[in-house]
């Protein structure tokens, strides 16, 4: 009598199976698993039916575990050819339906880190209504860094940083960095206001697993929260929209050191001789540095670069 074959099973995070029937003429009542949390078939060398309804066996489980997913513990599944022939039960194939990223339902360790103390007041109360714990608030990007270690130190890993991108000193990219970075990194789900191409794509750049929008839904900033954790991306409309944009354009040359040092000397609002001064170079010098940033940029004054520069996140 041939094997029948088994029903893969469906676990967490999984695309679905389902089970199809074979062409028929006569029908053959055969054992099919029980539903989930019915517990395990007896599978081993007592039936041999049996056994081939089974897949194989877990680490720690003595016998095979069942794989089908079935409607009831016995199924009559129409089988071809004579009545007195008995042939496998129904087939699988995989469902059509798109895979998903895992969401795990235990309770998450989450980081907050943001410079309002009021947003980090309602962004908690969305967390633990969901049932998930905020074991730290930070409002500037050390801080959240600084929390992020002494968690771990306390064998408390933290599950996924929420990070606002603008906060006083270290700034949330940088933060973001050095937590991607760290011998046991952490997921971080940047949560701003800030939505320039320039900053989207530091932010990304500097390992940030998503990032969305203040304005984003309660429920959706929960799945996110959810899908970050297992290191899957969510992304905001407009983060993917620059994403994209970026891959379609060309890169501009990018700003030297020095001429990255000038800029931001000319923000601080300085003339030629002063920043000359300050890093000992002739005024001539400041002047070609100068001309080669508008170049790169594409502007023609000063206040226009510096402009651009923060729309772009140079400085």
């Amino acid at each position: 009598m041939p094997r029948p074959r088994p029903c893969a099973s469906t676990s967490p995070g999984r695309t679905p199976w389902r089970c199809s029937r074979s062409p028929t003429t006569a029908s053959v009542s055969i054992p099919v698993c029980p539903p989930p949390g019915t517990g395990w078939w007896g599978c081993g060398p007592g039936s041999r039916r049996r056994a081939a309804l089974c897949t194989s066996a877990p680490p720690a489980a003595g016998g095979p575990r069942c794989g089908p997913r079935c409607r009831s513990p016995r199924r009559t599944a129409r089988v071809a050819g004579p009545a007195t022939r008995a042939t496998a039960p129904p087939r699988c194939r995989r469902s059509p339906a798109t895979r998903r990223c895992p969401v795990p339902g235990d309770p998450l360790r989450v980081v907050l880190a943001d410079d309002h103390p009021l947003f980090r007041s309602g962004v908690r109360a969305v967390l633990e209504t969901a049932g998930h714990q905020v074991v730290a608030e930070a409002g500037t990007g050390d801080e959240a860094v600084e929390a992020v270690e002494h968690l771990l130190r306390e064998g408390r890993r933290a599950d996924v940083v929420l990070m606002d991108l603008r906060m006083p000193g270290t700034d949330g990219v940088e933060a973001t960095r050095r937590l991607s970075s760290a011998r046991e990194p952490v997921p971080v789900l940047v949560l701003t206001t800030y939505d320039t191409d320039a900053l989207i794509l530091r932010a990304i750049e500097a390992g940030a697993t998503g990032y969305l929008l203040k304005d984003t839904p309660a429920p959706q900033l929960l799945e996110a929260v959810a899908s970050a954790s297992t290191g899957c991306t969510t992304l905001a409309p407009v983060a993917s929209a620059a994403i994209a944009s970026s891959l379609r354009a060309p890169r501009p040359e990018a700003l030297t050191a020095r001429e990255l040092e000038v800029l931001r000397l000319v923000a601080t609002g300085r003339s030629n001789a002063q920043i000359g001064r300050q890093l000992a170079i002739a005024e001539s010098t400041v002047k070609s540095h100068l001309l080669r940033v508008f170049e790169k940029l594409g502007v023609a004054d000063r206040t226009r670069a510096v402009t651009l520069a923060l729309e772009r996140g140079l400085l």
